[in-house]
């Protein structure tokens, strides 16, 4: 068995909204970045979700209780890369995933999960980690009587260490969500851990970024006995876009720490789904997520890399 974690690029989202009447039209990978260098993206994204909330509440034609919310919902589980890639290697995948996550949750939850599924006689072979942007947080909170009235029961049970704790991801973009607590958004409007690059070079901050990254593989094989294999969704490869990073690592001295540090992470090079688009084919949806051809692509390149398929 294949053990999957991630974020909302693992995850899935967006990718069956095209089953949706009156879909929105879908993005060339220029035209996102486009969205996301002038600005305007975050609206775009708002009037993405806005018309989605609407649209899950009708019920599926010819069905008398099955709204779109949970129509899509099983629709993504078969079109994600995971599921793909579950398909080619006919082999079981457990995704466990969860939509706006911080890398820590990624961690507690891939190590946790992985002794979970051990406790139930499950073997995992493999693990394969999309690690997420690097401006979100986390923490680890105890569930009180009032946990599922505030985040969910959905969201309890994907991000649940054990009957006592959860971990709570938040990051800025979703501050307004309702489910924001009043300390959590104070500390979102308070958080100035980025005022620190303001005067880092391009290497320092990616170096930091890289870090923490190898610090969370190490810590996955420490606890788990299994090296993950580390790929991105998109949040890393738009770094490197923006600021020149490929070049930037393509020239570096291979006896540098950065250069070693970056050959730790992605000993293979790095695997981004970001890489599977083409500047002018339409790529992702309005929502700023990737469409179900780039994440059939994704999986056939992991297939083919990694497991000779």
């Amino acid at each position: 068995m294949i053990y999957v974690n991630g974020c909302s690029f693992t995850n899935g989202i967006d990718v069956a909204d095209y089953l949706l009447a009156g879909y929105p039209a879908e993005l060339t990978f220029n035209q996102a970045c486009s969205e996301i260098n002038n600005g305007t993206m975050r609206a775009k994204v708002q009037s993405y979700y806005n018309w989605t909330s609407i649209e899950y509440d009708k019920i599926v034609e010819g069905t008398t209780q099955l709204n779109y919310a949970g129509y899509t919902n099983r629709q993504k589980r078969k079109l994600r890369w995971s599921a793909v890639l579950s398909d080619i290697l006919d082999k079981e995948i457990i995704d466990n995933s969860s939509p706006g996550c911080d890398n820590y949750s990624i961690y507690i939850r891939t190590c946790n999960d992985v002794y979970d599924l051990r406790k139930q006689g499950i073997e995992v072979e493999k693990i394969i980690v999309q690690f997420t942007c690097r401006t979100r947080h986390a923490y680890i909170k105890e569930i009180t009587p009032e946990s599922e009235e505030i985040y969910g029961e959905s969201y309890l049970n994907m991000n649940k260490i054990d009957d006592q704790f959860f971990v709570r991801s938040i990051n800025h973009a979703n501050i307004n969500h309702p489910n924001y607590s009043t300390a959590e958004k104070y500390f979102l409007e308070t958080d100035n851990s980025r005022a620190l690059e303001l005067d880092m070079p391009l290497t320092s901050r990616l170096l930091n970024y890289f870090s923490k990254l190898k610090m969370y593989k190490d810590a996955i094989h420490g606890a788990t006995g299994i090296e993950p294999i580390i790929v991105d969704g998109l949040f890393l490869h738009m770094d490197l876009i923006s600021s020149k990073g490929y070049d930037l690592l393509n020239g570096l001295d291979k006896d540098t720490y950065f250069s070693r540090i970056v050959s730790s992470v992605f000993p293979y090079g790095i695997d981004s789904m970001a890489n599977m688009c083409h500047g002018d084919a339409v790529s992702l949806t309005s929502g700023m997520h990737f469409t179900k051809e780039v994440h059939e692509l994704f999986a056939k390149h992991l297939a083919g890399k990694y497991f000779n398929e």
